[in-house]
Parts: structure tokens; sequence; C-alpha cells
């Protein structure tokens, strides 16, 4: 991908008054969706290119958060913005083990996915793009999808994999804590747990734990192995720990007045070296970046892509 020049003014405006840049930027970027088979699902995702740029120019793929999906309002907000700079972007939906999956997945659906499924599919998305010429990618996470594509570059990475960037991602034990669980749903962690690991113990990991507080649904029906994946945490879901595994520059952006991934600057400010790994705090900002926030968070992801762009020679 080409050196691109600074935040756009019209940018700005876009993290101001959203809808009517919206409408304007739809005409120029034309998006498309693309449908792409994998583990006898199709998943799908949404693709957008820069004005004047092909594949070959390369791509930022982005992940959503927790159960949601591609054009979640946060994920719209850094797409406009990407594209009015001149990156091509393609925003996926994870399937979640459902076919076609497009909204929010809807806590009155079965829920089975577990946290690493995100990497093998992020690997189809990659290998999807390679395919199709793009000669290198960003993988750009969002709250969950954070941790997801930083796992996914800590422990498995890609040819194309040029950089990496982090929008509030969660830290460690994030909401899965034992007083996290009690204080979110009124219930202990500890009883189903238990409850999962026996299933898992005895070859049921795909039974289910019915009416059981899953993320954002207080009542849900969820396989054994799901809750484990997303309660039961391995080192693995501890983020900052990942950073120095991770071999490609790579940029955390925080919200400082983050209300739900709580007191993440701290915990990622050892991991950080100011070269190859930096962090930038948007004071003020909540979880979504709502409101003039984005346009801060907007122009240190633009900052960090111009400079390693640049460095490469590209």
């Amino acid at each position: 991908m080409p050196a691109v020049a600074s935040f756009p003014s019209r940018c700005r405006r876009a993290f101001i008054a959203l809808a009517l840049i919206c409408s304007a930027q739809a005409a120029a970027t034309q998006p498309r969706e693309v449908i792409l088979p994998h583990g006898g699902l199709e998943l799908t995702g949404v693709l957008e290119l820069a004005t004047g740029k092909t594949l070959a120019d390369g791509a930022v793929l982005m992940l959503h958060g927790n159960m949601a999906h591609a054009d979640m309002g946060v994920m719209r907000q850094f797409r406009l913005a990407l594209n009015e700079a001149g990156f091509n972007t393609l925003a996926i939906n994870l399937s979640l083990n459902q076919n076609r999956r497009r909204g929010m997945l809807e806590c009155d659906a079965p829920i089975s996915h577990k946290v690493e499924d995100a990497l093998p599919e992020l690997a189809a998305w990659l290998d999807w793009l390679a395919r199709h010429g793009a000669r290198d990618a960003t993988l750009f996470g969002f709250s969950r999808g954070g941790h997801q594509v930083a796992w996914f570059a800590a422990a498995r990475g890609h040819p194309l994999l040029h950089s990496v960037i982090l929008l509030a991602p969660p830290v460690g034990r994030d909401g899965a804590a034992p007083e996290s669980y009690q204080a979110r749903y009124g219930k202990p962690l500890e009883p189903f747990l238990n409850q999962a690991r026996a299933l898992a113990a005895a070859g049921k990991a795909e039974g289910t734990l019915d009416q059981v507080g899953f993320l954002s649904c207080d009542a849900a029906r969820v396989s054994a192995a799901a809750f484990l994946s997303h309660y039961d945490l391995a080192a693995d879901n501890d983020t900052p720990a990942l950073l120095a595994r991770i071999r490609v520059p790579t940029l955390v952006v925080v919200a400082g007045g983050d209300e739900i991934a709580r007191d993440t600057e701290p915990r990622f400010r050892p991991h950080i070296d100011g070269t190859m790994r930096r962090l930038t705090v948007v004071p003020g900002a909540d979880h979504f970046f709502r409101d003039l926030y984005g346009e801060d968070a907007g122009e240190a992801i633009l900052s960090f892509l111009r400079q390693f762009h640049e460095l490469r020679g590209n």
C-alpha cells in the first residue's frame, strides 16, 4: 500500500456527521459483499476499495468484537476513515458457527463458537486476499477482535501480514473473572465452569448449558466447549503477553475512559517498546470511540500505517 496523506478533513467531519458522509462515500468506494466457503459454511465480508485503488495496493482486514458484525457502528466509522485516506478495507463477519452470518448473534440462538475459531477464519480471509492479488495486509481488531487478531499474529502469522492494529482490546480475564461474572449476571461463575468441565471430561464438549449468562446474553443456551473457551481462560487470553510474539509492527489504541476493557493502559505499558510495539491512549474516549474521540484514534492509526509503509518504500 502506498503512503497516505494525514487524516483528511472529510474524515474529521465523518466522525461528527457520519450519516451525511456515508452516502457520499458509498458511491466512491462501492462496497461489495464477499462470500467465502470455509469449513462447511459460507463466511461473509464487506470489501471496499479506496478511490483509484486495487487489491494490489493491499488491504486492512478488519475484525469486530464479541457477537457483533462488520457493519457495527465503530467498524463503519473506521472503515470510512481508512477508505477516505486511501486504504482498501475488508471487514469480515466471524461465522460464530452460523452460515452467511451478517448481523448480531442473537441470544436466543444456540451458541457454540469458541474464541479460537477466529484464527482459521482469519487465515482463510488472508488467503482470499492473496489469491485476489493483495501484496500485503494489515490486521485490525476491535475489542475481543483485537485479542483474536493478536492471538493470530502471535501464534500463526501469514505471508501477507504487514502490521497489526488493536483497538480497545481486552486484557487477560476482563469480563471473565469470577467477580466480574457475579456482578454482571448475579450468579457465581464456578458452578457453570464445573458443569462445562464435567461435560468436556465425559467427551460431551458439545453438550449444552441452559439459561446461563454468556457475554452480552443474560440467559443463553451455550455449548460446554464455547463456555470454557470464553471463561476458563488460558495464557493466550492475555493480550499484552501476546505482543512480544508478534513479528510485525503493532499499534495498541486504548480508550482512556473505557468502561468495558478497564485499566488496560498500565497492563499494556510494560510490553511496549516504542518502535515495533506502540501504544496510544485517547483520553476520555469510551470503548466505542464515539464523538470526536474517533478522530484522535484515527490520527494515531493513520500515522502508524503511514510510517511503516514509508519504511517499506511503498
